[in-house]
């Protein structure tokens, strides 16, 4: 879900209507698909599908109205991993001085058309991310562009030689290390991102050392 927009508020009314009525509304009219811890499932722990979740967001929106531990700490998850957050709040006194410096929408719910304020506000603003990030990604491709100077992509060829092993007759042992391969990989994935129309690897295996009928990978995806 290439437009996935994590929602970080606490999970109890009236936050949840709020979630609902005005929140979803508005983050669908930006153009971003919702979701929220409360809406994952699956069997691994909460915390790892939070932290997949928030790694795979183009953006996120926390509500750190009321200090909520837990939307603080994930919003603390977030700035670690650059995404970028669209915060709000109906206090700035729930915003923390470590990033207070940040721009945030606040709301009053005591004005009659506050949900109709908000809602605005979060709509400009996420479209305000999606065309910073836009203008991001162009200038990243010139510079990869930049970088390779291919004149005809289309007739690129990448060849990777196979790794070299020392059969001790128990044992293969490979001489090629990982770094090499992870160095491979980087090169490639460049290449990938800076044509994306090329057919290129999508992933590189490396065989480990071990007995001749065990095989272990180490698979890098692109």
């Amino acid at each position: 879900m290439a437009n996935k927009c994590f929602v970080l508020t606490p999970l109890k009314d009236p936050f949840n209507e709020y979630y609902r009525q005005i929140l979803v509304p508005a983050i669908e009219a930006a153009g971003f698909q919702p979701i929220r811890a409360d809406e994952i499932y699956g069997t691994r722990s909460i915390i790892d599908d939070i932290f997949k979740e928030i790694r795979e967001a183009a953006v996120l929106v926390a509500d750190v109205t009321g200090k909520n531990p837990n939307v603080n700490y994930e919003l603390g998850v977030a700035h670690a991993l650059e995404r970028p957050a669209v915060i709000i709040s109906q206090s700035i006194d729930d915003i923390p001085f470590d990033y207070r410096h940040l721009r945030a929408i606040m709301y009053d719910t005591t004005e009659s058309d506050w949900g109709l304020k908000l809602n605005n506000k979060i709509i400009n603003t996420l479209q305000k991310v999606e065309r910073r990030k836009e203008q991001n990604d162009v200038a990243k491709k010139e510079r990869l562009r930049n970088l390779w100077q291919i004149a005809n992509p289309e007739k690129l060829v990448i060849v990777a030689a196979s790794s070299a092993a020392i059969d001790t007759g128990e044992y293969i042992r490979l001489t090629t290390g990982i770094g090499q391969v992870q160095a491979l990989a980087l090169i490639v994935g460049s290449l990938n991102k800076t044509y994306e129309n090329l057919s290129l690897v999508k992933s590189i295996v490396l065989l480990k050392s071990g007995k001749k009928n065990f095989k272990v990978t180490y698979t890098l995806f692109l």
